[in-house]
């Protein structure tokens, strides 16, 4: 029941989470629902998959404390794998801009070069009103 419970969740909720942030679906109320859901099958399936484990019946008596070890070990180095693979999706890897990504009128400035500009005046402008100056 567990690994069918942990397949179905990676089935339906991970290609569930890439499509949404692809497609940049701004509903916040669906966001908090499907990750409310997520969180609650993560936790259930993790903890029963902890519980459950060292007392498999092909686990003998004394390799039940390894067995448990080895089960937070994975546990804990999931949760980091999976942290460090969420990076990319927060940096946004784009390769880099090309004369294609001019704005017509835009006299030849690239996208990029806009985005930056626009991101530093607003800095700036934020900075400004913080300290006064």
């Amino acid at each position: 029941v567990v690994s069918l419970l942990a397949f179905l969740r990676c089935v339906i909720f991970i290609p569930s989470f890439m499509l949404m942030q692809r497609y940049k679906v701004r509903n916040e109320l669906l966001q908090f629902a499907m990750m409310t859901l997520f969180a609650f099958t993560n936790g259930y399936v993790s903890t029963l998959s902890m519980i459950l484990g060292p007392s498999q019946r092909t686990v003998q008596d004394d390799e039940k404390q390894p067995v448990g070890t080895l089960m937070s070990f994975f546990l804990c180095f999931g949760i980091f794998a999976g942290s460090l693979l969420a990076l990319p999706t927060q940096i946004g890897w784009h390769p880099p801009p090309s004369n294609c990504d001019t704005l017509p009128g835009n006299n030849g400035d690239s996208l990029l070069s806009t985005a930056s500009g626009a991101l530093s005046q607003l800095l700036l402008a934020g900075a400004s009103q913080l300290w006064g100056s």
